[in-house]
């Protein structure tokens, strides 16, 4: 299955510094090796190696049954991974996976023959099963299985690695009608009701509040980057009373309010496919404006699925 994958990127793939050698790709660059690239950190997987969590599912059977809308999708996001990278990441999937296989059946095969063991134990005076052809037999085979596990669990924790530093960096999906490009490229898909008309030329919201002096848009890109703001004097005293009328509107339906530590663990951020920091940086936590309690769970539609509630400004990836 893998020699397919590379025969159907192959076309995306070629002129790109690579070259085939004997149904594997490699690449020419000394820049882009896997060596280099298992220097670089995943704070997501160290948290799952760690025990904080369990290893995150990525869903390889959609890209490896489109491989060239993947490596489309890689060029067209411009990110870390280029369409080069993807047929090693799918070859190592599909290694990791038969691995894991053959592992559970042998897991599987060691809990058959332990049985097997307790059986005739039970059954027999332990003097004379020890003497039983049958037994010497199991316990061979026992000990035959746990030497094969032994080597296949190391090669496990090794392409189980090698697999998420490189597929945790694939970005998610756009949908196909998302346009490419800035936002220059967008387009309006519907328009609710009238737009006013008026004499005079209207003023911009951002005008309005920098005249009542209420918000602050210039010389700030050295705090909180680009397109940020700050709000002043009526306009902070605004956010804060939204804020305490949204939070008495929740706590009369039921909820208890929350505010936690604005520091997070990097693994966090993984979890939402955010990397507020440039590759190859030992952060393992970042300062956020937002909590973020309920990580990687899906709330109902009922009140009853939810008990807390908190109010912050809303976080975004800056650099």
């Amino acid at each position: 299955m893998a020699a397919s994958m590379v025969r159907r990127l192959w076309p995306l793939v070629a002129g790109r510094g690579l070259r085939s050698r004997r149904g594997c790709i490699r690449s020419q660059s000394p820049r882009r090796t896997f060596a280099t690239e298992r220097r670089d950190r995943s704070l997501l997987y160290e948290h799952a190696r760690e025990g904080y969590s369990a290893l995150p599912h990525l869903d390889m059977e959609p890209l490896c049954a489109c491989p060239e809308e993947a490596a489309r999708a890689l060029e067209l996001r411009k990110g870390e991974l280029r369409p080069e990278d993807l047929p090693a990441i799918i070859s190592t999937w599909q290694e990791l996976r038969q691995l894991r296989e053959q592992i559970r059946s042998l897991e599987e095969e060691k809990g058959a023959v332990a049985e097997a063991v307790r059986n005739l134990l039970v059954n027999q005076d332990g003097t004379q099963v020890h003497q039983d052809p049958q037994y010497q037999r199991l316990r061979a085979h026992g000990r035959e299985i746990r030497k094969q596990l032994t080597v296949l669990y190391p090669k496990e924790t090794e392409l189980e690695e090698q697999f998420y530093l490189r597929a945790l960096r694939l970005p998610n999906e756009t949908h196909p009608e998302v346009p490419v490009g800035d936002e220059s490229q967008a387009r309006v898909l519907h328009v609710v009701g009238d737009k006013p008309a008026f004499s005079f030329r209207p003023r911009g919201h951002l005008e309005i509040a920098e005249k009542l002096d209420i918000i602050r848009q210039k010389r700030l890109s050295h705090v909180s980057g680009h397109r940020s703001y700050y709000l002043r004097g009526a306009g902070a005293l605004l956010q804060h009373g939204l804020v305490n009328f949204t939070l008495n509107k929740l706590v009369h339906r039921g909820f208890t309010p929350m505010t936690v530590p604005d520091l997070l663990r990097g693994a966090v951020f993984a979890t939402s496919w955010t990397t507020p920091w440039p590759s190859g940086t030992c952060q393992s936590g970042w300062f956020v404006p937002v909590p973020a309690t309920g990580q990687r769970h899906t709330l109902g539609r009922s009140r009853g699925d939810c008990t807390g509630c908190t109010i912050s400004p809303r976080w975004r990836c800056l650099g």
